[in-house]
C-alpha cells in the first residue's frame, strides 16, 4: 500500500513495485489508507509523513494500535526535516525511514524485499 499525497510520488512508486511484480494500492492520505487496509490489508505499507485530512503519525498510531495490523511493516518515505521526537517515534513504531529523493528504484526495492522477510520472520517466531 502507497499512501502519498502527491500523485506524482504515488505514481512511481505504484509503477516500480509493479515493474518488480508487486499487487499494489494506492491512498492520498491516511484515512483512506485506513479504508484500504480494512478492504484488504497489505503485505507492507509505504507511508509519507505529511499528507492532508490525516498524517503520517496519526496513520501510524491507530495501524499499531489494532492487534490485526500491528505487524505489517511500515517504511517511512518522506521529505520531511525530522526532529529528534520524530525520529525516536518512528524508530519505535516503523521499519525504516527513507528520505525523498535519496534512494533508487533497486535500493527501494531490495528494502522492501529484505523488510517483507524480516518481518514473516518476526511474525514466525512469534506465532510458535
Amino acid at each position: 500500500l502507497v499512501v502519498d499525497d502527491d500523485l506524482t510520488t504515488r505514481t512511481i512508486l505504484s509503477r516500480m513495485l509493479k515493474k518488480d511484480g508487486w499487487n499494489v494500492k494506492k491512498a492520498q492520505n491516511g484515512k483512506i489508507a485506513i479504508d484500504k487496509i480494512i478492504a484488504n490489508k497489505p503485505e507492507l505499507i509505504l507511508l509519507d509523513l505529511m499528507m492532508p485530512v490525516m498524517d503520517g503519525f496519526e496513520f501510524i498510531k491507530i495501524v499499531k494500535r489494532k492487534a490485526s495490523w500491528k505487524n505489517i511493516p511500515i517504511i517511512v518515505i518522506t521529505s520531511k526535516d525530522l526532529t529528534e521526537s520524530d525520529y525516536y517515534f518512528l524508530s519505535e513504531k516503523v521499519e525504516s525511514v527513507i528520505q525523498k529523493g535519496k534512494y533508487t528504484r533497486k535500493d527501494l526495492i531490495k528494502k522492501i524485499v529484505t523488510t517483507i522477510k524480516e518481518s514473516d520472520l518476526k511474525i514466525y517466531i512469534k506465532g510458535r
